[in-house]
């Protein structure tokens, strides 16, 4: 490791190793919107004093992130800022936690306000770095039912330069190789806006673990109703590693092809048929197997409509055949479909063959039944 190197971790120091009490505070000094006082870190190997820069342990971004565009925050500096949710179930991120909960002890105690604040310091309540989200009322709760619960956070700066207000922090990509190592890609750090800067820490699809630099005590004026004060955070650096490639929109062309998985015997299958979509909805192949008629067999369909019998000549099928054939041609209302003439067609299809008998002429079933013995 080069001295470089290693002179910049020396820098940082690690959540496990952070004692808040190690931090010193300037008396609060007139700012441009109220009170500051300014924030040291006393290292204990040196005892010199030296600015803070604390490694978090990696959070899962499941609440929390970069705010949107909305009636609260409704351009770019109001949405400089990101949320990190503090699930306690992680026992790495419950240290972290329990390292601001102590911090928090020392900065709402007596001491801390007399020290810092002066004078008028007893009035002032203390704004946590350690935030638990507002109590639901019966009526909230019955409504988020079934929803995760809000977790509580840290709220941190995304650092700019002023007066520009160029995005300074740093990101840089990880992720675990083969054998379990831990690889970071070369720092982003040119961003167009905000918008560009969270598309790098998709909410809900990444892990991040950000080094955070507590800059600064603030508190409103003392003559104001109610005053309160707090600490301030900055991100300085960002390590992100997305955990889903997952994205909440698909692309079109996905939409409009036609990628149905289908089954083994579907593919040797070629003939498959599928459902056609009409006006009416959707018509199945068995559906539409079924409204289709079979053309009308010749002689077959003839001897049935005519007679039982079997020893009708082929001369007098023929006729009866010509006869239907030239009234079926005929347009008409009650002739669109074609109709079987087979009895067994007959007991399957719910078309009735009264059209067809209809059409008939009374000479031609005279012929084809003369000469015949009479039906018992």
């Amino acid at each position: 490791m080069s001295s470089n190197k290693q002179s910049f971790k020396d820098l940082q120091v690690k959540y496990t190793d952070f004692n808040p009490s190690n931090l010193k505070f300037t008396k609060m000094t007139a700012g441009a919107k109220g009170l500051i006082s300014y924030i040291d870190y006393v290292d204990p190997s040196s005892g010199k004093n030296k600015k803070l820069l604390l490694q978090a342990p990696f959070i899962e971004m499941k609440q929390g992130g970069i705010p949107r565009n909305d009636e609260w925050h409704v351009d770019e500096k109001s949405r400089m800022k990101m949320t990190f949710p503090l699930d306690d179930s992680n026992p790495e991120v419950k240290a972290f936690a329990d390292k601001l909960k102590e911090l928090d002890t020392i900065l709402c105690s007596e001491q801390f306000k007399t020290e810092t604040l002066g004078p008028k310091g007893s009035k002032y309540k203390y704004s946590e770095a350690y935030r638990v989200p507002m109590e639901q009322d019966e009526e909230t709760k019955a409504k988020n039912k079934g929803k995760d619960q809000k977790l509580p956070y840290l709220t941190a700066r995304i650092d700019t330069s002023y007066p520009d207000g160029k995005i300074k922090t740093t990101i840089f990509p990880s992720s675990l190789n083969e054998q379990g190592q831990r690889v970071r890609e070369s720092a982003i750090d040119t961003f167009e806006s905000i918008d560009d800067f969270a598309q790098y820490v998709p909410y809900k699809r990444c892990m991040v673990r950000p080094v955070l630099q507590p800059f600064k005590v603030w508190a409103k004026a003392a003559n104001m109703k109610d005053p309160d004060y707090g600490i301030s955070f900055k991100v300085v650096k960002l390590e992100v590693e997305i955990t889903s490639q997952t994205s909440g929109a698909l692309p079109e062309s996905f939409l409009k092809a036609d990628s149905f998985l289908d089954s083994d015997d579907d593919e040797e299958d070629k003939k498959t048929s599928y459902a056609s979509v009409t006006k009416k909805g959707m018509t199945t192949p068995e559906q539409k197997k079924e409204k289709e008629v079979p053309l009308a067999p010749t002689k077959k369909a003839a001897t049935k409509v005519e007679s039982s019998d079997d020893d009708s000549s082929s001369d007098e099928e023929d006729e009866v055949v010509n006869t239907v054939t030239k009234k079926t041609e005929t347009p008409s209302s009650t002739t669109k479909k074609t109709v079987s003439l087979d009895s067994s067609s007959d007991s399957e299809s719910e078309e009735e063959v009264k059209p067809v008998k209809k059409s008939a002429p009374a000479p031609a079933t005279t012929k084809t039944t003369k000469g015949k013995k009479a039906s018992a």
